[in-house]
């Protein structure tokens, strides 16, 4: 092998580090581009099985509002998903078309003509934390869920058709702040992990004894006919 062979070897090896380094800093600075967009929307979280929230370093979230009703046929895509608030400053998706705006968002798109509905995919669905976090996460929101009384929702910055998601909050406060404060308090009894056993059922031990059976009454044959 010789010297130029080498020399070309270590440019191409220079040449890929060079584009992997390029790719993870353009990726975190157009997420952070995003990020600081003055635009806003508020999502209302859904909630489901509880074991489909945790996926290993992130919890995958449902959005409440992802359904347009249309009797127009459109073929599975991308659209841009223009919005519109409801009483509470949620984001509701309106209608959807080729037309970028200021507060619009790129989806993917599926129709259903069974009940001629348009179902959303939105693409800012992973909260990303270590998998201890995640667990304690992923309680905080399925209570916050079961309570209607809370106000679960997700943060989305837009900008260009793109969103990101910013922040989780319930009743205003960042998810991880409630993660944070949540290491000193004992984790809640899982709603799967509760006793289902029937207290008024008499269990009898492996190895009974006469005085363990339980009590019956003992049926005599009746022998006067």
């Amino acid at each position: 092998m010789n010297l130029n062979q080498i020399n070309k070897k270590w440019i191409f090896f220079c040449l890929i580090v060079v584009a992997q380094f390029s790719l993870v800093f353009y990726t975190i600075y157009h997420y952070h581009s995003i990020s600081n967009s003055e635009t806003i929307l508020k999502f209302r979280l859904q909630g489901y099985d509880p074991k489909d929230f945790f996926r290993g370093d992130y919890l995958r979230i449902r959005f409440k509002d992802n359904v347009i009703k249309t009797e127009q046929y459109v073929e599975d895509n991308q659209y841009y998903i223009h919005f519109k608030e409801d009483s509470t400053g949620c984001a509701i998706p309106d209608y959807f078309d080729n037309e970028q705006t200021e507060n619009s968002i790129q989806a993917k798109v599926k129709y259903y003509s069974f009940d001629s509905t348009a179902n959303i995919s939105y693409p800012f669905n992973k909260v990303w934390m270590n998998q201890e976090d995640c667990k304690k996460a992923e309680r905080i929101i399925n209570k916050a869920l079961r309570d209607n009384r809370k106000d679960a929702y997700a943060l989305v910055a837009v900008k260009n058709g793109e969103g990101v998601l910013k922040d989780v909050e319930i009743e205003g406060i960042p998810l991880k702040k409630l993660v944070k404060d949540f290491d000193e308090e004992p984790l809640p009894l899982d709603p799967t992990e509760e006793n289902t056993t029937d207290s008024q059922t008499e269990v009898v031990p492996p190895f009974a004894t006469p005085d363990t059976l339980p009590n019956e009454t003992p049926q005599t044959e009746d022998l006067s006919n």
